[in-house]
Order: C-alpha cells, then structure tokens, then sequence
C-alpha cells in the first residue's frame, strides 16, 4: 500500500528548508535514541521520511511497521489537521493487527516520553520536552476528545489501556514537578493539558486519594506520615498564589485549581481541598 500524504510538504529543491531540515534532525536524532526503542535501521527510516518524505511500502509480513503512527504525525512538515487526518486513514486501513500495533507501539512510547516529568529537560540539553509542545494535540489524536478506557479496532482487536499502564488518576499528584529545578523538568510533559486534566479529575476515586496519603502503606507509621505531608504540600501549592518558576507549572496549577472547584472530585479530596483553601490544612 502505497504512502501519499502531501508529499509536497517536503520542500527537496528548496536548498534553504533542506539545511533546516537537517539541522532540525541533529536535534531530534537525540530525542529518538533517548526512547531507546529504535535500532540503526530504524533510525534510518525515521531519518528519511523526516527529510524526504520517503517511507519504506509497508509489507504485511517484511516490514509491518517501518514508522509508527505516532512519528509519522510528529515528523511530517504539515502538522494541520488536514494532514493528520489523512495519515491516521492511510494507517486504518491496514489490517487490524498492524493497526493495533501502531497504536499500542506509539501509546507505549508516548506515556515514557511525553509522560516522564524528569527526561527530556534544559539541563540535558532539551529545551522544548519529548515533542516540543505537540503533546497535548498527540494526546487528543491517541485517546480522544474524552478520553476512553480502550480504542475498538474489530471485534477481534482492541487496546485496552490498562495493558499498557495508563490510569489517568495517577496524573494528578505532581508535588516533585511543580518543586524541582525548572532546568530539571521537562516542560511539555502531557498529563498537564486540558483534555489530560479532565481525565485526570474524572477518573480519580476516593482510593486514589487515601493510596496518596499512604494509608495503604505498609510497615512503619512514619511512612506513613511522610506520604500524608508529601501529599498535603502539594494541596497546599495547588491553593497558593506562590506560584513555582515557569509559566507552564503555573498554568498547570491554575488548571486543576479550577477543576478542583467545580467540585466534582471524590468526598475526601473535596474536604482536604476545601481545607487547603483555607490554609488550615496542616499535620495535625
């Protein structure tokens, strides 16, 4: 099956954008070695397709999936709608196995990178995060404008989200990236945009909270207590005004502050909430 989507965004007799290009690519070579999940080979496909547009025909049995979806996306020069649009349909029509494996292989690679709050940071020589900001787009395209619990393929196959680990109430407690180094933290990462925030407080249960508090923690009472104090500095900086350096994190936490308010969040998070609020939410 042939691979045509707007070939002519790559721009080969334009020797100005090829430098550009080329000069992008040192740049995010080391982002693709950083995944760890790519060998030489593969490298080189991705390499290709970002400064020519070439992609090997994929073939059922040889070559399933020579770039996955989700590098076809990011590396593409058009990243309207449009255009995207178009790839996710040149990718639906493959059979349903390889759709699965586009999707689990670019969710998995996804969640590690654009996912981890302390990988791809300034100090580390990465100024822009995992994909420079097209996390919060990529998020949407993956899992939805409501973000579901599997993607239906066929009968046969779906992705189920749990199989890779991701529970977006995880997402919520944030207390070392909001306090780390701004040069220590990746500032792209995806669970601080709107559509991963609405899943975050959504699916957030009241086990949630007390799993936050560490009343599940085995062993001693003072782990316990730590794990309570950890989480109640992190309520006590959502409340606050002292916002931490970086518009991001402030945006973050202007975000779930307001979601926070609207009140639909479990009893015992309302009443810590509530309580934070009020600065009256200290270790007894």
């Amino acid at each position: 099956m042939k691979f045509e989507v707007r070939n002519e965004a790559w721009l080969l007799q334009d020797k100005q954008w090829m430098r550009a290009r080329k000069e992008q690519w040192k740049y995010l070579e080391k982002k693709v070695k950083k995944t760890d999940a790519f060998n030489r080979k593969q490298r080189g496909y991705l390499k290709d397709y970002f400064l020519k547009g070439i992609r090997p025909e994929y073939d059922y049995i040889d070559n399933p999936m020579p770039i996955p979806l989700l590098f076809m996306l990011w590396f593409h020069p058009d990243h309207s709608e449009a255009c995207w649009d178009k790839i996710i349909k040149y990718i639906w029509k493959m059979p349903d196995d390889i759709i699965y494996e586009h999707y689990r292989f670019s969710i998995d690679i996804f969640r590690k990178n654009a996912g981890s709050p302390f990988d791809y940071f300034p100090e580390e020589g990465f100024s822009d995060g995992f994909m420079g900001g097209l996390e919060e787009r990529i998020f949407i395209l993956l899992f939805g404008e409501k973000f579901k619990t599997h993607i239906y393929i066929s009968n046969k196959w779906q992705l189920n989200f749990e199989d890779i680990q991701l529970y977006p109430a995880r997402w919520f407690y944030q207390i070392i990236w909001l306090n780390k180094s701004i040069n220590k933290t990746n500032p792209t990462v995806y669970w601080q945009y709107d559509h991963a925030v609405n899943a975050c407080i959504e699916h957030l249960q009241n086990e949630d909270i007390k799993a936050f508090l560490g009343l599940h923690k085995p062993g001693f009472s003072e782990r316990k207590e730590r794990a309570k104090t950890r989480f109640y500095e992190y309520l006590n900086v959502l409340a606050s005004d002292n916002y931490p350096e970086g518009e991001f994190r402030k945006r973050y936490i202007q975000k779930m502050r307001a979601k926070l308010d609207e009140g639909n969040i479990p009893p015992l998070l309302d009443e810590l909430w509530q309580k934070a609020k009020k600065g009256e939410l200290a270790i007894d």
